[in-house]
């Protein structure tokens, strides 16, 4: 899994900046197989912001990617997501950082996304993730996805970050 994160008035141009041509691009064989590529535009909802992430830092994150279930509105959709969903997810224990990232609305006008949010949670270590996902809480998360979520279109993975530009901010 690749992430970039940009804001719509730099892409363009980070996309060409000296940082990008010789940091990230001459690693994108090691992890870029664009026939197998889905791109997920998204806006990110800091539900808890956390100590500020850092180049070398050794967390551990769980990313969720989620459809909505048939029948629920987009709007109802976000409003369940950021809410109810998202305070269970603030109750997990050792949780460092929590960002809900949902679909932009741009992709909606051109068909229906094969996804409409990313959640991804921190955490300081494996075996901290380990606690979390035994924990009552995540019970309780897990079997709220059935309220809003396909659960068909739930995909999990746990990864450590591994930053080839940033997170530090650029001029």
């Amino acid at each position: 899994m690749a992430e970039i994160w940009l804001r719509p008035e730099e892409q363009v141009a980070s996309l060409q900046s000296e940082e990008f041509l010789q940091g990230a691009r001459p690693d994108e064989p090691n992890w870029a197989a664009f026939w197998q590529t889905l791109v997920l535009d998204t806006e990110a909802h800091e539900l808890k912001a956390g100590p500020a992430l850092f180049k070398g830092q050794q967390w551990v994150k769980l990313m969720v990617l989620v459809k909505r279930k048939e029948g629920v509105s987009l709007e109802d959709f976000r409003a369940y997501s950021l809410h109810q969903h998202g305070e269970l997810g603030l109750k997990l224990p050792g949780l460092r950082r929590y960002l809900q990232c949902h679909t932009v609305d741009g992709w909606y006008g051109i068909g229906e996304p094969t996804l409409d949010a990313a959640y991804q949670l921190w955490f300081d270590d494996v075996e901290a993730l380990r606690d979390a996902l035994e924990s009552p809480e995540h019970k309780l998360m897990t079997e709220d996805y059935e309220a809003f979520v396909n659960p068909r279109y739930v995909h999990r993975l746990v990864t450590r970050e591994h930053w080839v530009i940033g997170p530090e901010a650029r001029s």
